[in-house]
């Protein structure tokens, strides 16, 4: 098996196979109109991809005289790549081949009995026990990609400080190194909003309609994907940034020391504080009922009170969603995306929260003339972190 597309000298094998890769099909005709290249040079790289395994023939096209031309796909299973979602309650596997579907996916829930080199470990497990079940050779195998909560170095495979994971320590040794040391293949570590923009883009067939694209993530913190030109923007390692944008200059107090953030308002933390609140001051609610002690009030309370449309629930959540509504018109101001993807569990469980962000968005965003934006809800949602991470490492071949 070839990896020619793994040569950095290979630029147009790669530009054939990123073609043929997101338009599902191609004629050699189509391809020299795209590149602009000689005929005979695409015929030889169209022979060598043929040869190598990592295109073939599907069928032929449409006649539009003439002899009818034959098309090309992808060979979906010459590689696999594998991608890691590294959440704060969770962590995901995907077996994923060249044409991005998910061959295999398992989940782990994370909590305090398990250490950061124990989850870690377990990891490793599953991804031999994919391999092994798939029969996966190492040359087929072409890298890992991880997904993970921020802020992250992406050289060493460190995660920075990271708040909020059930247990110390995740900073303590590169992630990275583990994957790397136990399957030899490059590993790739990536920010998690990226990662799920990125796998919206692709796999949800975005790219086919759009170039600029907001992802925004709503859970225990607040955090944000951007794709620009088609291209994801990796800027300063600040994936949280959205979620400390001030909506209250007099607000509530945030953990990083402003007052006001978005975060304090929009995150699952913040719904849960503020219907305790609500709660101790008398009002009424389905909750009160579920948990005589109020303290212990935690986010998959809150959910059965959506499920049964308690009133207190329903209007935090409406109020939660006027202050991420504006906040994503100031994000959409600035940055002019043709879509917005709202992801994450406050969507995820609440419909109510996407259309009154939407409606509030709507109404505060500036229409320049010719401007119009569409919101959608994320498509892929728990395993969109992971499918990203595995895009990103083909990526990298082809991009490089």
């Amino acid at each position: 098996m070839i990896w020619n597309i793994r040569n950095k000298k290979d630029a147009t094998l790669k530009t054939i196979f990123r073609l043929i890769r997101d338009n599902r099909e191609m004629t050699r005709s189509s391809l020299s109109d795209a590149m602009k290249i000689k005929p005979s040079t695409l015929s030889r790289a169209v022979d060598q991809l043929l040869q190598a395994g990592f295109i073939k023939e599907k069928g032929q096209a449409g006649s539009t005289g003439g002899r009818r031309p034959t098309l090309y796909e992808i060979e979906k299973n010459a590689g696999y790549m594998v991608g890691i979602d590294i959440s704060r309650t969770y962590c995901s596997i995907v077996l994923v081949n060249l044409t991005n579907e998910v061959i295999e996916e398992t989940s782990y829930p994370m909590d305090t009995s398990q250490s950061p080199r124990q989850v870690i470990d377990r990891l490793i497990t599953g991804i031999h026990e994919f391999l092994q079940k798939h029969d996966i050779k190492q040359d087929q195998f072409l890298g890992i990609g991880i997904g993970t909560v921020g802020p992250i170095n992406r050289e060493t495979g460190y995660l920075l400080y990271p708040p909020h994971f059930p247990v110390p320590g995740w900073g303590d040794f590169s992630i990275s190194q583990q994957f790397e040391d136990a399957f030899h293949v490059p590993v790739f570590m990536e920010n998690g909003a990226n990662t799920a923009a990125w796998a919206e883009f692709h796999r949800g067939g975005l790219n086919r309609e759009f170039r600029n694209i907001a992802y925004t993530h709503i859970g225990i913190g607040i955090r944000c994907g951007i794709i620009s030109e088609g291209r994801l923007v990796q800027g300063n390692n600040q994936e949280d940034a959205f979620g400390h944008t001030v909506v209250d200059i007099d607000g509530n107090p945030c953990s990083c020391g402003n007052y006001g953030c978005l975060e304090t308002y929009c995150s699952i933390p913040s719904v849960v504080n503020a219907i305790k609140r609500e709660i101790k001051k008398g009002r009424d609610s389905l909750l009160a009922e579920l948990k005589p002690n109020i303290d212990n009030l935690t986010w998959e309370d809150v959910m059965k009170g959506l499920t049964r449309r308690d009133p207190l629930c329903d209007e935090v959540i409406q109020n939660s969603a006027l202050y991420f509504g504006t906040g994503l018109a100031n994000l959409i101001n600035a940055l002019h995306p043709e879509v917005v993807i709202l992801g994450g569990p406050l969507v995820q469980y609440s419909r109510t929260f996407f259309e009154q962000t939407r409606r509030t968005a709507e109404k505060k965003i500036y229409r320049a003339p010719g401007y119009d934006v569409t919101f959608r809800i994320a498509s892929l949602e728990k395993r969109s972190i992971a499918l990203g991470a595995a895009i990103l490492v083909l990526d990298h071949y082809l991009y490089r």
